[in-house]
């Protein structure tokens, strides 16, 4: 069976996503860069961003993000608890008045998704999400 480089990346991915929930997120935020892995990268984006207690110096420890994302991570994180829906922890839901609702999450995906939509449209650019790219589907394995 002949696989291209696209399916080689995309099982050797699906096979560390439970590694990956396990582990810090600063680490996980620093291998998805690192292999261009956009739902680790967000995913570990929204884990640092929804933590009260997100500090510069707990960024800059090593292994160190990069100043430009730890700008953009506090910010986000900033913007995430001036939310009302954020803020709340009691129900109903400020947004939708619901009390079983997923609002704060989408909300949160959002300011991710905002604030790092450059990063984002790179990631894209080095490894679209599908098949039909010719220069990747001629790699085969």
């Amino acid at each position: 069976m002949k696989l291209n480089a696209f399916q080689v990346r995309n099982r050797a991915i699906s096979a560390l996503d439970s590694w990956v929930e396990d582990h810090p997120a600063k680490k996980v935020a620093l291998l998805a860069k690192k292999y261009s892995v956009p739902t680790w990268l967000k995913g570990a984006y929204i884990r640092m961003i929804q933590r009260r207690t997100l500090t510069t110096q707990e960024l800059l420890s090593p292994p160190s993000l990069d100043w430009e994302t730890i700008g953009r991570l506090l910010e986000a994180n900033s913007t995430a608890f001036d939310s009302a829906v954020v803020q709340n922890t009691q129900r109903p839901c400020s947004l939708c008045d619901s009390s079983t609702c997923d609002c704060q999450e989408v909300v949160l995906q959002s300011i991710v998704e905002y604030e790092f939509k450059e990063e984002f449209k790179a990631i894209a650019r080095c490894w679209p999400q599908t098949t039909n790219n010719p220069s990747l589907s001629k790699l085969e394995f």
